[in-house]
């Protein structure tokens, strides 16, 4: 199985993009395509990526270790309006960039045409409370209101930033996912979650021809709800069924 240090290695070989200028393509609004693939596959996608894109590096770090605690009601209402496909939903979180010790509060907004809108502001830290000016920020930008949420789940995993060369296009791999709903602790071994984030899907990206090429489908998926149906399997997640079963054949490497 590939280890870090060769995923590390690998991306030294990319040109190089800094923070301040990835931040000139933020994407906050923005179309979402996701792939999912086997760890096994993330060299040979590294490589066919190099000579369109380069890599967020900080301090000669080039993969990145985050930290997100998400927010649900007691009823786990955000949790099932994604289990039956409602359009306009909304994700509530922190989430700190550990290398750089920065955190946000962050809400997500999925829009009936498929946009994901992401709105956030800069804390001192994940909190297990919504307090403070978060509380007006969640009831400016969700018909919710602060108090009606608790924390639900901490999700852990490592990502790769890259920017393409030519186009106002972010390409995000998460690996390592691990999860944590105070009591337990489980994760998506093997498992890469790989995501174009472009102002509007434009084919003529080459990360398209890539996937094509390497034979991995499009397939969306939720850190969020996949984590939830794993780490509370009371919850009703028949809807999910199915991704579960390919992320496992995924993570056993019969994909």
């Amino acid at each position: 199985m590939i280890a870090e240090e060769q995923i590390e290695e690998n991306l030294k070989s990319f040109k190089s993009i800094s923070l301040s200028d990835i931040l000139n393509i933020g994407l906050l609004n923005r179309k979402d395509t996701k792939y999912v693939l086997g760890l096994h596959k993330l060299i040979p996608l590294l490589n066919l990526l190099k000579p369109y894109y380069s890599v967020l590096t900080i301090d000669d770090l080039r993969l990145f270790n985050y930290e997100s605690m998400y927010f649900d009601t007691p009823d786990n209402r955000l949790y099932y309006e994604h289990h039956r496909g409602k359009l306009n939903r909304y994700k509530i979180r922190y989430r700190r960039y550990v290398d750089t010790d920065t955190c946000f509060f962050e809400v997500k907004f999925k829009t009936n045409t498929g946009r994901t809108i992401k709105s956030r502001i800069e804390d001192l830290m994940v909190n297990t409370i919504i307090e403070g000016k978060s509380i007006s920020f969640i009831e400016e930008n969700t018909p919710y209101f602060a108090k009606d949420f608790e924390p639900r789940l901490l999700i852990f995993y490592k990502r790769i930033t890259l920017a393409s060369l030519e186009r106002q296009e972010r390409f995000t791999i998460d690996l390592s996912l691990d999860y944590f709903n105070f009591t337990n602790y489980t994760a998506l071994p093997n498992v890469v979650i790989a995501e174009v984030k472009q102002d509007r899907v434009s084919l003529g990206s080459p990360i398209f021809k890539i996937f094509k090429d390497l034979r991995i489908k499009q397939m969306g998926m939720s850190k969020y709800c996949i984590g939830m149906a794993k780490s509370f399997p009371h919850l009703k997640n028949n809807r999910f069924k199915p991704k579960i079963l390919t992320l496992n054949k995924i993570a056993n490497g019969h994909i």
